[in-house]
C-alpha cells in the first residue's frame, strides 16, 4: 500500500508538471498575440485535465483568445460556462470578458448589463477603468448619449495608471476619441472636432491617430464638407498603401475607403464612390461593412446611370458565391436596388429567389415583405395579400411586424375584404398602439367599418380619430364621415350636426367647403328645398373652386324643380351646358335633362339629350345610362327601329354597362313590336342564355314562350313557360306562366293538362297565398276563368260552377260576371245543387 502511494503521488505530480508545461505553453503562444494557437493549446489542457488546478484562469485565457481569434460567439459560451462553473472565482475578470465578447458580436445591451456588474460589484477590480470604457461604448452604439457621456465622467474621476514617458495612457486616448465620436452623435460638431484635432496631435503616426483621422473626416462628412473630409480618410488609405497592417489594420482601411466613397456620394460622383466601395468591399472582414460596401457599390452604379452593371456586378457574385454567408444579403440587396428604381415585378421576381434558396435566413421576412409591396405596386393584390400576411407571421422585429399588417389590411380593404381588414387595423391599434400613422390606421378602420355595414362601429372610430388627433390630416374627413353615415341610416338631423362640426372646427379646411354641400344635401332629402336651396347658393357666392360650385349649382337646380319652377332650371342647366360643357358635373345636368323630358313624355327631346350625353361624354359613368334611356325614349315613340339600333349602340360601345342585359330584352321587345317574332325569339333566347345571373333571364324565357306561341310552335312555347315557372319571382309570374301554359295545352287539344295548369294558379293564390305579397288577382282570375270555359267546353257544368264560383273568392270584381255565368249554366242546364 506504502508503495501504490508513492507511485500514485509520483503520477500526480508528473501529471501536473506536464499540465503547467502546456499552460506555459498556451500563455507564451497567448503573449506572443497567436490566437489561434494558443485557443488549441488552451481547449487541448481542458479537456484533457478539466480539474487542472489553474482551469479558472485557463479557461478565461481560452475565452479572451476565442475573442480575440474573431469568434465572439464561442468566446460567449466559454465564458458563461465558467461562470457557472466557478462562480466564486475571478468574478470580475469573467465579467469584463464575457461583455467585450457580447460587445464584439454587437449584442450591446447584454454587454452594457456585465459591464454595469464590474463597475458597481467590483470598486477594486482593476478591470473597472476598462468596463466603465466598455459601459460608456456599449451605451453609445445603443444610442444612449446621455448615458454613455455620464459612464465616460465616472471613468474621467476616476483617474488613468500614470501615463507613460511618451504621452497618455490607451485607454484615456480611447475615452477621449470615444467623448469625441458622442459629441459628434449629438451633433455638437465644436466640441467633437476640438477633441479630434487634440488627439490627433497626440497620436499622429499610431494606430489610434489613423482612427482618430476616420472620425475627423465622418466629422466633416456630417457637416457636408465632403472635400475636406476626403483629405483625412486619404491620409489612412495612403499609409495602408504604403505597409498595410502597421499601423493600419485593413478593417480599418475598409472604414475609410467606405467612407471616402460616401464622401464622393455627397457630392454626387458616383464612379468614384464605386471605385471606393469597390476597396472597402475587398479589405472589409465585418458583415456588416460587406454587406453595405456591396450594396452601396451596386448603388453607385444605378444612380451613375448603370443600373444594368450593378446588379450585374451582385449577380455575378452570387453565381461564383452561391454559399456565401453574405448570399442572403446580396439577394436581398439585388432585389432592394430594383425596388427602389422601380422595377417591382424584376424586384418582385429576386426576393422570390431569396425565401426559395434562403428559406433559414433572417433576411426572408423582410424579403417577403418587400415581394408583398412589389406585389401591391404592380397591381396583384391578392398575391400582395398572401406576402403581407406571412411577413406577419415570420417577422419578429415589432417595427416590420406592424407595417406588414398595416399593408395587409390596406391589401385587404382594396380587395374589398372589409371585415377582415378591419379585424387587422385593431389588431394593429392594439398591440402598436406608438405608431405614428395611428390616425391613418383609425381612418382606414373606420372605412372598414363603414364598409361592412356597422355603422355605429365607424361612427364611434371616426369620432374617436377627431378628438383624438384633431391636428391630424385625417381629422376633418373623418368627422364629415360621421356625419356622411347619420344621413346614410336616415338620421339627417344628427347628420347635420356632425357636418357643422366640421365647418366649425375646420372653417378653412376643403372637408368644411364639402360640408356645406352635404348639409344642402340633407335639407333637400327632408323635402326642405328653400333652406336647402340657400345652403347652395351661399356655397355658391363664396368664390370656392369651380368644381364644387359646379356641384352647389347642380343641387340648387334640383331644389329649383322641387319648387315647382323646372323649366327654371331647365333654362339654367342648358345654359350652363354652353358655358361650361368641360365640367366634371356636365354629364350628370345632361342626363338630368333627358331624364326631365322623359318624365314630360316629351320623348324626341329626351331621345336627344340622352344620347348627345353618351356620344359628347363617353367616359362618364352616365353615359351608358344615357344610351339606354335614349334607346327607350324611341321605343316609347314608338320607333322601334331607332330603339334597336340605340340598344345595339349600347352593347357595342359599353362592353362592361350594367345595363347590357336590359338592353338586349329591350331589342327583344321592339323586335316583338314590328312583328319579327323570329328574330325577337333569337334575342329573348340569347338573354337567357348569355344573362342567365340577369333578373330579366326569367323574364326572356316566358318573353321566348310568347313569341313561339304566336309562331304557333306550342310544344317549345311549353319548354320556355316550365323554365319561367321555375324561376319566377313573384306570384304575378307564376300565374301568368300558368295561365299561358294552359293556353299552349288548349292550342294542342290537351284540355285536360289545359284545366290542371289553369287550375294550379287559382288554387295556389286561394290555398298557398304569398304571406309577404299582396294577392295576385289578374293572372289567377284570367286562369280561373279559362279553366271554368274549358269545363264548360267538356260540358262538365258542375266543376265549371265551382271554378266560378272560385273565381269570385279570388277576384271580388268578377264575382258578378262569375255569378251571371253559374245562373246562366243552371238555367240552361237544369243544375239545382
Amino acid at each position: 500500500m506504502r508503495r501504490f502511494l508513492v507511485l500514485f503521488a509520483l503520477l500526480f505530480v508528473a501529471a501536473t508538471a506536464e499540465d503547467n508545461r502546456l499552460y506555459r505553453a498556451a500563455q507564451a503562444a497567448f503573449d506572443e498575440q497567436l490566437w489561434d494557437i494558443a485557443e488549441g493549446q488552451f481547449a487541448e489542457l481542458l479537456q484533457k485535465s478539466p480539474n487542472f488546478e489553474k482551469a479558472d484562469r485557463a479557461t478565461l485565457l481560452l475565452g479572451q483568445a476565442r475573442l480575440l481569434a474573431g469568434k465572439p460567439a464561442a468566446a460567449v459560451k466559454t465564458l458563461q460556462d465558467a461562470m457557472a462553473q466557478w462562480p466564486d472565482k475571478l468574478p470580475d475578470a469573467y465579467r469584463f470578458w464575457l461583455a467585450e465578447a457580447l460587445a464584439r458580436g454587437n449584442n450591446f445591451a447584454e454587454a452594457e448589463k456585465h459591464y454595469a456588474e464590474v463597475v458597481d460589484n467590483y470598486p477594486r477590480s482593476s478591470y473597472r477603468p476598462p468596463a466603465l470604457y466598455g459601459l460608456a461604448y456599449a451605451q453609445f452604439k445603443q444610442g444612449h448619449f446621455n448615458d454613455a457621456s455620464s459612464s465616460l465622467d465616472r471613468l474621467f474621476r476616476l483617474g488613468f495608471r500614470a501615463a507613460p514617458a511618451r504621452g497618455k495612457p490607451e485607454l484615456q486616448l480611447e475615452s477621449e476619441l470615444l467623448r469625441g465620436q458622442i459629441d459628434l452623435a449629438l451633433g455638437n460638431f465644436a466640441k467633437a472636432d476640438a477633441m479630434f484635432e487634440l488627439l490627433s496631435k497626440e497620436t499622429a503616426g499610431t494606430a489610434i491617430g489613423y482612427r482618430v483621422q476616420l472620425w475627423r473626416g465622418e466629422s466633416l462628412a456630417r457637416q457636408q464638407k465632403p472635400d475636406e473630409a476626403l483629405q483625412h480618410f486619404a491620409v489612412i488609405v495612403e499609409a495602408f498603401a504604403a505597409k498595410a497592417g502597421k499601423p493600419v489594420e485593413p478593417q480599418l482601411a475598409a472604414d475609410a475607403w467606405y467612407a471616402t466613397g460616401w464622401a464622393h456620394w455627397q457630392r454626387e460622383r458616383f464612379a468614384e464612390a464605386g471605385d471606393a466601395y469597390a476597396q472597402a468591399l475587398a479589405l472589409a472582414d465585418r458583415s456588416a461593412l460587406k454587406r453595405d460596401a456591396l450594396l452601396k457599390l451596386g448603388e453607385a452604379y444605378v444612380r451613375g446611370g448603370k443600373v444594368f452593371e450593378g446588379v450585374a456586378r451582385l449577380k455575378e457574385f452570387l453565381k461564383a458565391n452561391p454559399a456565401d454567408a453574405l448570399a442572403d444579403e446580396v439577394q436581398l440587396a439585388i432585389g432592394d436596388l430594383l425596388l427602389g428604381r422601380g422595377d417591382f415585378a424584376p424586384a418582385q421576381a429576386e426576393y422570390a429567389l431569396l425565401i426559395k434558396n434562403h428559406p433559414t435566413s433572417p433576411l426572408v421576412p423582410k424579403a417577403t415583405f418587400n415581394a408583398g409591396w412589389c406585389a401591391w405596386k404592380t397591381k396583384q393584390t391578392a398575391e400582395a395579400t398572401k406576402f403581407f400576411q406571412q411577413a406577419v407571421e415570420l417577422a419578429t422585429d415589432p417595427a416590420m411586424v406592424a407595417e406588414a399588417l398595416f399593408k395587409l389590411a390596406d391589401a385587404q380593404f382594396s380587395l374589398g375584404q372589409y371585415a377582415e381588414a378591419a379585424g387587422n387595423y385593431q389588431r394593429l391599434i392594439k398591440g402598436h398602439g406608438k405608431l405614428t400613422q395611428l390616425d391613418r390606421v383609425l381612418f382606414q378602420l373606420g372605412e372598414s367599418q363603414r364598409r361592412s355595414r356597422e355603422p355605429a362601429a365607424a361612427t364611434a372610430t371616426f369620432t374617436q380619430l377627431a378628438r383624438q388627433y384633431p391636428q391630424s390630416d385625417f381629422a376633418p374627413e373623418a368627422q364629415f364621415s360621421v356625419g356622411q353615415i347619420a344621413a346614410a341610416i336616415g338620421q339627417e338631423s344628427a347628420a347635420r350636426e356632425a357636418l357643422g362640426a366640421v365647418i366649425s372646427r375646420y372653417p378653412t379646411n376643403a372637408w368644411a367647403r364639402e360640408a356645406v354641400l352635404a348639409i344642402g344635401e340633407s335639407l333637400y332629402r327632408e323635402r326642405k328645398y328653400a333652406e336647402a336651396r340657400q345652403h347652395f347658393e351661399e356655397l355658391m357666392a363664396s368664390g370656392v373652386e369651380s368644381n364644387l360650385a359646379h356641384r352647389a349649382f347642380y343641387h340648387r337646380g334640383w331644389c329649383i324643380a322641387q319648387q315647382g319652377q323646372a323649366d327654371q332650371t331647365l333654362v339654367e342647366f342648358g345654359d350652363f351646358l354652353k358655358q361650361n360643357a368641360t365640367s366634371p358635373l356636365a354629364p350628370d345636368i345632361q342626363f338630368w335633362i333627358g331624364d326631365h323630358h322623359l318624365r314630360q313624355k316629351d320623348y324626341l327631346k329626351a331621345q336627344e339629350q340622352f344620347q348627345f350625353l353618351a356620344r359628347d361624354y363617353p367616359a362618364s359613368k352616365l353615359a351608358d345610362s344615357a344610351q339606354y334611356y335614349a334607346g327607350r325614349a324611341a321605343y316609347l315613340r314608338q320607333d322601334y327601329k331607332t330603339a334597336i339600333e340605340a340598344f345595339q349602340t349600347l352593347l357595342k360601345n359599353f362592353p362592361d354597362s350594367n345595363w347590357r342585359c336590359d338592353a338586349r330584352f329591350a331589342q327583344g321587345d321592339a323586335l316583338t313590336e314590328l312583328g319579327q317574332f323570329e328574330d325577337a325569339l333569337v334575342v329573348f333566347d340569347n338573354v337567357t342564355q348569355q344573362f342567365g345571373d340577369c333578373l330579366l333571364a326569367c323574364d326572356a324565357a316566358g318573353r321566348k314562350g310568347d313569341c313561339q306561341f304566336t309562331l304557333n310552335k306550342f310544344d317549345e312555347a311549353i319548354t320556355s313557360y316550365r323554365r319561367a315557372l321555375d324561376c319566377a319571382r313573384d306570384a304575378a309570374m307564376r300565374n301568368q306562366a300558368l295561365y299561358k301554359l294552359g293556353q299552349c295545352y288548349e292550342k294542342k287539344g290537351a284540355l285536360d293538362d289545359a284545366v290542371q295548369s289553369y287550375s294550379r294558379a287559382l288554387f295556389e293564390a286561394i290555398a298557398a297565398p304569398e304571406p309577404n305579397e299582396p294577392p295576385e288577382r289578374f293572372w289567377a282570375g284570367k286562369a280561373a276563368r279559362a279553366a271554368a270555359l274549358v269545363k264548360e267546353q267538356q260540358q262538365q257544368w258542375r266543376e265549371a260552377i265551382t271554378l266560378y264560383q272560385k273565381l269570385g273568392e279570388v277576384c271580388p270584381d268578377l264575382k258578378q260576371l262569375a255569378e251571371d255565368r253559374i245562373r246562366k249554366i243552371r238555367v240552361e242546364h237544369v243544375i239545382l245543387f
